[in-house]
């Protein structure tokens, strides 16, 4: 299980819900900026991720046109599930069939918000290695 995944993983938990038909109503690019709001990520530090510039990432959230090339590379550094980013069906991000990850994943979920807070600086100090 990696500190990337995990990371998404709790992240994802953080943000508010939005029922799937809200979420098919939403454009590819509001789906982008979505998913950029729920890793905390501005726009400046999720294009150096992608290896893109700021602009393009600016131009996205604002209605450029999103190629293919751009979705699976979002899909694959972020943990984002493709068909989620694509249409709005599915979950954000893909899920970790492993049992531990689930059980760290509910316990997580369980944690008063400071605890939550604290495990969450730990794998940003963990991720920086």
């Amino acid at each position: 299980m990696s500190v990337a995944c995990l990371k998404n993983a709790l992240l994802y938990y953080n943000i508010e819900k939005m029922n799937e038909g809200d979420i098919r109503k939403l454009s590819i690019n509001q789906r982008i900026k979505l998913v950029r709001e729920a890793l905390k990520l501005n726009q400046r530090d999720f294009a150096t991720r992608l290896s893109a510039s700021h602009g393009l990432i600016a131009g996205i959230e604002t209605g450029k046109p999103v190629n293919i090339r751009l979705i699976k590379l979002i899909a694959s550094e972020f943990s984002v599930n493709e068909a989620w980013l694509s249409t709005g069906e599915g979950e954000m991000f893909t899920t970790n069939d492993d049992p531990q990850f689930a059980r760290l994943l509910n316990a997580y979920k369980d944690l008063p918000p400071k605890y939550k807070t604290l495990i969450e600086k730990m794998i940003d100090i963990l991720g920086q290695d």
